[in-house]
């Protein structure tokens, strides 16, 4: 299991020196035909980064799914004539059906014209060392798209991605705009900018907020000090570092952040010590969270869900997130 996590970071850490987005994480009980691996959109392209059980390999597909593709050609008024019924009134699953029973007709179509479309496939591109994987559509498996499978190979000693950086930050910050804005009523603001905000194009509006709200900064700022010796006192022994986070052109005080230091290169590093280097690093921050609404003024009155110790219970949801491009 140690090999295939590590595997996954290897893949993840490629992913991200190359500029790409992890769009989702997928694990075995998400039913995607693959058992752990990512979702990724390499250049706005989705793609798919899976591992099977019985390969030491991972996939990467990137789909085509043409029922997806047109019933964005049609717009909305040629779409309820194809069903001959107003789809706006129908519940958005009803909808997805309907529309998809009217396009099984293209669907039809474009099923006569697969095995010119393979040989075409075989004679232009597959000599580029990829698999041509046909999707299908309802008990007639009608042909409704493609995708295009490669394979990474990153348990292999010879798949790495390299840095100069031999440790990570581990950061969590704090910000005081946000927490007083949270704290006051849309009434109370309205009084303190001296307009109605609610008439504001929205980037105005945070302008706006954030101007009232430097007053509270300043008074802020005047405590630092008086922050970061009791920081040191009853927080920094823990060997992590306190980071001050600054507004405006008078930098003042803003917030913070608490941060630590991961070092994935090391062989000795593993699971635990990422779970020990996070859980630190919120633990402390929830302290230091408590320190500053005991010490600065402008915070009494100012709610924080950091103010607990005790992590929120998460719902558990049964719903599975359809990925773009394989529904």
């Amino acid at each position: 299991m140690n090999d295939l996590y590590e595997a996954m970071g290897s893949i993840a850490a490629a992913a991200h020196a190359n500029g790409d987005t992890i769009d989702e994480n997928i694990r075995p009980e998400d039913n995607h035909n693959v058992e752990h691996g990512f979702d990724i959109f390499h250049r706005s392209n989705y793609m798919r980064i899976g591992k099977r059980s019985d390969e030491q390999r991972f996939e990467i597909t990137s789909p085509y799914v043409f029922l997806n593709v047109l019933e964005q050609n049609y717009s909305d008024a040629e779409l309820d004539a194809r069903v001959d019924i107003d789809l706006s009134a129908l519940p958005p699953q009803e909808r997805r059906q309907a529309i998809q029973s009217a396009l099984e007709a293209d669907l039809r179509e474009a099923s006569a014209q697969y095995d010119e479309f393979a040989e075409a496939y075989s004679q232009e591109i597959e000599p580029n060392d990829t698999d041509l994987i046909r999707i299908t559509y309802g008990e007639e498996d009608l042909w409704n798209g493609f995708y295009v499978r490669d394979h990474l190979y990153p348990f292999e000693e010879s798949f790495s991605i390299r840095s100069d950086e031999q440790r990570f930050e581990i950061t969590s910050p704090y910000v005081f705009l946000n927490v007083l804005e949270q704290n006051y009523s849309d009434a109370e603001l309205d009084a303190r900018v001296d307009i109605d905000l609610s008439a504001l194009p929205p980037q105005e509006r945070r302008q706006a907020i954030q101007s009232a709200l430097e007053a509270d900064l300043r008074e802020a700022s005047t405590q630092y000090d008086e922050f970061a010796e009791a920081y040191s006192q009853e927080i920094e022994p823990n060997d992590t570092d306190l980071i001050r986070i600054t507004h405006g052109e008078d930098e003042l005080w803003n917030g913070f952040y608490v941060r630590d230091h991961l070092y994935p290169f090391e062989e000795s590093f593993s699971i635990s010590e990422y779970r020990r280097a996070v859980s630190k690093v919120r633990r402390i921050r929830i302290q230091t969270t408590k320190l500053a609404h005991d010490i600065v003024d402008v915070l009494d009155t100012a709610g924080s869900e950091e103010l607990s110790e005790e992590p929120a219970t998460e719902t558990q949801s049964d719903h599975q997130p359809s990925p773009p491009g394989f529904q």
